[in-house]
């Protein structure tokens, strides 16, 4: 070190803070902030530095008790909430979007008004799905039988989405190559699950992450809904919409009404616009890889001696045929595409015609906008939204759940 001409540690350390010093100055007005005391009530020695470079000492400010807050009052005027959410006279943005608003309107105006962005971490459990998500989608398009893969191939698939970044970031090799076990085996229970289904359904898979659009006019402005459309399955003559999901998922007339759960009904309406075929149906299929809770049999502690009845095979067998079967919506006959149509994607007593989602879908999305236009903001959520929400520290709302309203005209009975 001494024979080259990299400076010395401490000229090093005077240029750098030279340099933050002379940046800080160019501020109008400058706070700085640093807390007297860690969790444990270690008192944290003042910076000598920063004391002496603005020729004061710190003073010590009494902060409100985190468990002390009231509910904050935002709500916007609809001046206000035209300009951010309807610039130009025009919305723009995703189904999920007005879904997150139907969730929590206070989340909504974070996100997509404000534009705060979620703090990432390549440990979080989301990232890790589309990750699990894409592979699928990768080894779906360049394999025709991509569910009879071996464990080699599928290790190969997966090792070669994590090539680049395991050459960038050194230090994280020993983690992705966890992932990339980890992913794999997830990928063999996947396969394992679609086969059957996929051995006796007989629609062609024609697109995958399908970029569409949606525009319609209304009340003066243009309303365009964009997305991704996970699978298509497509006939000569019909389509069926698919949508991964991580977990189980059922799409609910109920959810869909309160308008919590409009991804389906959209994909469906803007693809058969799109492509002017007839729609079959449009269903979730779950990527589960969770181990199977069975039932061995009921313990009857009534008795004086506790009496085992056990399950029979045939009991289990059609409990593990329920847990694996598609959850959706039918729009017309299906059975001609599927061999076991009952086992594979059964039909709801509640299952409504495409007639009914359309007229519904209009109301759903103008109520929604009508709400978003009028400024209406308050961290008013429904149920467990909170939980994954990345506005928790900012809200503070004290989980406030509501009931979702219904956002369609029902005929009096």
């Amino acid at each position: 070190m001494c024979k080259t001409r990299i400076p010395n540690l401490e000229t090093r350390i005077q240029n750098q803070q030279a340099q933050i010093f002379d940046c800080l100055s160019l501020c109008e007005i400058l706070y700085v902030f640093y807390p007297q005391s860690d969790y444990q009530g270690k008192n944290y020695e003042p910076s000598s530095d920063i004391e002496n470079w603005l020729q004061q000492k710190a003073e010590f400010i009494t902060t409100p008790d985190s468990f002390n807050w009231t509910t904050p009052t935002i709500d916007l005027n609809e001046t206000t909430a035209k300009s951010i959410f309807f610039k130009d006279d025009h919305f723009k943005g995703s189904i999920s979007r007005l879904e997150s608003y139907a969730r929590c309107p206070f989340s909504h105006a974070l996100k997509y008004g404000l534009y705060l962005k979620e703090k990432e971490d390549i440990t979080d459990i989301r990232i890790r799905g589309s990750i699990l998500h894409h592979v699928l989608e990768v080894i779906s398009k360049d394999r025709q039988e991509y569910t009879s893969l071996s464990k080699e191939e599928i290790h190969h698939y997966v090792e070669n989405e994590f090539s680049f970044a395991k050459e960038v970031l050194l230090q994280q090799v020993p983690w992705f190559d966890s992932q990339i076990e980890e992913i794999t085996e997830k990928l063999m229970l996947i396969f394992e699950q679609l086969h059957n289904f996929e051995s006796n359904w007989h629609m062609n898979m024609d697109k995958q992450e399908h970029k569409f659009s949606y525009s319609y006019p209304w009340n003066g402005y243009t309303i365009d809904l964009y997305g991704y459309i996970d699978r298509i399955d497509n006939s000569s003559t019909s389509f069926c919409i698919f949508d991964y999901k991580s977990s189980d998922k059922d799409i609910k007339i109920d959810d869909f009404e309160k308008g919590l759960s409009l991804q389906l009904a959209t994909y469906t309406l803007a693809y058969e616009k799109e492509s002017g075929l007839i729609p079959v149906g449009c269903f979730y299929i779950a990527l589960r890889t969770t181990p199977e809770t069975l039932t061995y049999g009921k313990l009857n502690y009534r008795k004086k001696i506790p009496e085992l009845t056990v399950n029979d095979e045939k009991d289990i067998a059609d409990t593990f045929k329920v847990n694996r079967r598609l959850n959706g919506w039918h729009f017309s006959d299906a059975s001609i595409y599927c061999d076991d149509i009952k086992r594979y994607m059964p039909v709801k007593r509640a299952n409504p015609s495409l007639e009914t989602i359309k007229e519904e879908w209009i109301q759903v999305v103008d109520s929604l906008l009508e709400d978003i236009k009028s400024g209406q903001a308050l961290p008013n959520h429904v149920q467990d939204a909170c939980k994954f929400c990345a506005y928790r520290s900012i809200c503070r709302n004290s989980a406030n759940e509501v009931e979702p309203m219904l956002r369609v005209e029902k005929e009096e009975e």
